[in-house]
């Protein structure tokens, strides 16, 4: 007797990106970016997750640091332009994110506000921004503020 084994993999990528920059006045810029995800697989690893934080997602969180299986945020940014490729920022981001494992279910908001300085270099693009994370139900101070320093190069 032969018995034939099948294995199904089901596993579903979705994601979406978008973003808008708008002229406001003279040398002044609005920037807004969004950002969704979702994976779904019923047997899912952590190491398939997504991770979040850090300068190029969630300002004011830790680098990479939250697992994601799905997400939602939102990025918004008020810009003075001094050159082009060099501008001051005051922005916000927000979001929504979950971790959605075998039988564990978990979701949470995360908050994060700042400034920061842009400018463009002969090498390439050069950010320091101050950022503070804001998770709802705990209480915000100083404490939980980061430097982002990022670099970009141009080739």
């Amino acid at each position: 007797m032969c018995r034939h084994i099948l294995f199904r993999i089901l596993m579903a990528l979705v994601f979406s990106t978008a973003a808008l920059i708008r002229p406001v006045f003279k040398r002044w810029v609005a920037f807004l970016r969004t950002h969704a995800w979702w994976l779904y697989s019923p047997q899912l690893l952590m190491s398939e997750t997504r991770r979040l934080g850090g300068l190029h997602s969630l300002r004011g969180v830790d680098e990479e640091s939250l697992y994601a299986t799905w997400f939602a945020y939102a990025n918004s940014e008020i810009r003075y332009v001094f050159d082009p490729g060099s501008w001051f920022q005051l922005f916000v981001d927000a979001g929504r994110f979950g971790l959605d494992l075998n039988q564990s279910k978990r979701s949470q908001w995360q908050l994060g506000m700042g400034a920061g300085l842009t400018f463009l270099t002969p090498a390439g693009s050069f950010s320091v921004l101050y950022a503070l994370g804001i998770v709802p139900g705990e209480a915000a101070g100083f404490g939980q503020s980061k430097i982002h320093i990022g670099y970009q190069a141009r080739w």
